[in-house]
This record gives C-alpha cells, structure tokens and sequence, in this order.
C-alpha cells in the first residue's frame, strides 16, 4: 500500500494504511481478506481466528518472505516511460514510423519526461 504523492488527503490515507497494517481491530475485522497482515504482533493476536487454511498461507509467506530483498521503487517517470515505449512499439508495428524514427522520438520525449 501507498500514498499517492499528491493526494489531498495524504494523512487520512496513511491511517488507513497503518490501521490495515498494525491495528488488532482492523486486522480481527477484516482476517486475510486483503492478504497478510503488516504486522507480525497484530498476525499472532489474530491467529486464534483464522481458519488453518489461512494460517498455512501466512506461515509460507512468512517462510518466503525471509528469502526476499526489499522492493526498489521504480524511480520518477517510468511509468510515462514504459507507456511511451510501448507507443513507440505499436508506431513500428503499424508502419505508422520506421524504426529511426521511433527510437529518435523515444530518446527525444524520454528525455523531456526523465527533466520534469
């Protein structure tokens, strides 16, 4: 979970999340519904409750998890990125550009996206 990084109400949200991730009530509410719980103290309260099914799928994800890196934000614009190299892509594949042109203009427009 995340806070947009211009959401109007970035406080709100991120009770929200915090309330998913580390509140007893929040997480006897609402079990696994939405996958694990963020908190391992909150997981071991609400364990009692949940069906074995669901405790045999925390214990593997706890399990993998410890075999895991962090996760790397993707940097500032890759999204925008990603999104012009795919129309960079379908410009090639329906002879609407040739290939110099489209790396041309994917290096041009990349380059302006990566300044802002």
């Amino acid at each position: 979970m995340g806070v947009y990084a211009k959401s109007k109400v970035p406080k709100e949200t991120a009770r929200i999340i915090d309330a998913f991730a580390n509140d007893s009530e929040a997480a006897k509410a609402f079990g696994m519904l939405y996958g694990p719980v963020g908190s391992s103290k909150v997981m071991k309260e609400l364990e009692a409750t949940i069906d074995p099914m669901m405790k045999k799928i925390n214990d593997y994800q706890v399990a993998v998890s410890k075999n895991t890196l962090p996760t790397v934000p993707y940097p500032a614009g890759s999204n925008a990125i990603n999104k012009l190299l795919g129309t960079e892509n379908d410009a090639i594949a329906f002879k609407q550009k040739s290939v110099e042109e489209a790396v041309d203009d994917f290096f041009t427009e990349a380059q302006k996206i990566l300044k802002k």
